[in-house]
């Protein structure tokens, strides 16, 4: 274990060496008003107080043949041996000098997001963002140590790989960013018709596998949140809007409400009592941001919070079984009971007879 503890962290090393290398010898470049030979790069690389940049002309040149692998543009300066970044690709770069453990955390987030949009643009767009993270690894630097550090563990996902899903989530993105209006054609899954209106999209979310957009309907002057997969046609307009403070604090206000993503504005004060088997799961994770915790003398646990969403609340504690029990409010609680009712109708004649029930 010692052996491979101590491999681990070399690898480690390494993979952070090459980043430092690349962004380095990219920063120089960028920062250099006229060209530079492989040469003189290297020796003024070799101001480096670290010591980890390479100060020979033939390692310089091979990060640079892999930046050009990458998308890089370089152009040879006329009458001389040295390249230069062309000003209008310079515009375009901004090199940012990244910890180890801001790299790290970067490409953690984007293999786990991966699988949720595989197929689309966005996943591919993604792809190459991690492929830049790894900028001149070759043999002795793989990323290989850090792909197999995180393993996205996706199920229970909604999937945007068909054509015309991964349209509207280009044009969705392509709005957000630009502060576009767009005309929405809309359509929930118990709904007969589409319903078609104007918004402003304001923050595109991932909830549960799910993508989600808040937006603002002027018509209705209201907050929603949308399914990305529901939109049935967008029209990115050419007219612009102005993202306002109170209709963030709108926003915020809802995600603060709501014990999922539905906010229904009916907000409940909610008390449930679990056994005390599941009371360490309950107790380790933070539920809603209202909650409170008191542990019981016999182990068992009283959870409180305070939310809205009534389907996403039932939905979630008929979840729990016979380890949960609804104490307050009582509209609640009969609700619950109701639901259990009906679904043990579905299992009547398959709960096993006991022996005093046969006598």
């Amino acid at each position: 274990m010692a052996q491979k503890q101590r491999d681990q962290n070399k690898q480690r090393l390494q993979i952070v060496h090459s980043f430092y290398v690349a962004l380095s010898i990219l920063d120089r470049l960028v920062h250099t008003p006229g060209s530079m030979t492989p040469e003189a790069l290297a020796q003024a690389l070799s101001e480096d107080e670290t010591g980890i940049v390479p100060r020979v002309a033939h390692s310089i040149r091979r990060y640079l043949k892999r930046f050009e692998e990458l998308g890089f543009c370089f152009e040879k300066s006329t009458g001389v041996r040295g390249i230069h970044v062309p000003q209008a690709f310079r515009q375009k770069l901004h090199v940012l000098n990244f910890t180890e453990d801001e790299l790290i955390a970067l490409y953690f987030h984007l293999v786990l997001l991966g699988d949720m949009v595989q197929g689309s643009d966005l996943q591919v767009h993604l792809a190459t963002v991690c492929q830049k993270i790894g900028l001149g690894v070759g043999e002795l630097y793989s990323l290989d140590a850090l792909q197999r550090a995180f393993l996205p563990f996706h199920k229970w996902y909604k999937t945007y790989n068909s054509r015309a899903i991964q349209t509207k989530l280009a044009l969705v993105v392509r709005a957000l960013h630009a502060s576009k209006v767009c005309q929405i054609r809309y359509r929930t899954p118990q709904a007969s018709s589409d319903w078609t209106f104007s918004m402003h999209p304001y923050t595109l979310f991932e909830y549960e596998g799910g993508l989600y957009l808040f937006a603002y309907l002027p018509d209705d002057e209201r907050v929603v949140v949308l399914g990305i997969e529901r939109i049935r046609y967008i029209t990115v307009l050419e007219a612009s809007f102005t993202k306002l403070p109170h209709i963030w604090q709108q926003i915020e206000a809802k995600r603060e409400r709501a014990f999922g993503i539905i906010d229904d504005e009916d907000e409940l004060d909610v008390v449930l009592k679990f056994t005390a088997e599941q009371a360490p799961y309950v107790r380790e994770r933070v539920w809603h941001p209202s909650q409170c915790l008191a542990a019981q003398e016999d182990g068992a646990l009283i959870l409180r919070f305070r939310a809205s969403g009534w389907f996403e609340i039932i939905r979630w504690v008929l979840g729990w079984g016979e380890d949960v029990e609804v104490l307050e409010p009582l509209a609640l609680r009969q609700a619950v009971a109701q639901h259990l009712q009906d679904a043990a109708r579905h299992y009547i004649h398959d709960v096993p007879v006991s022996a005093a029930e046969m006598e």
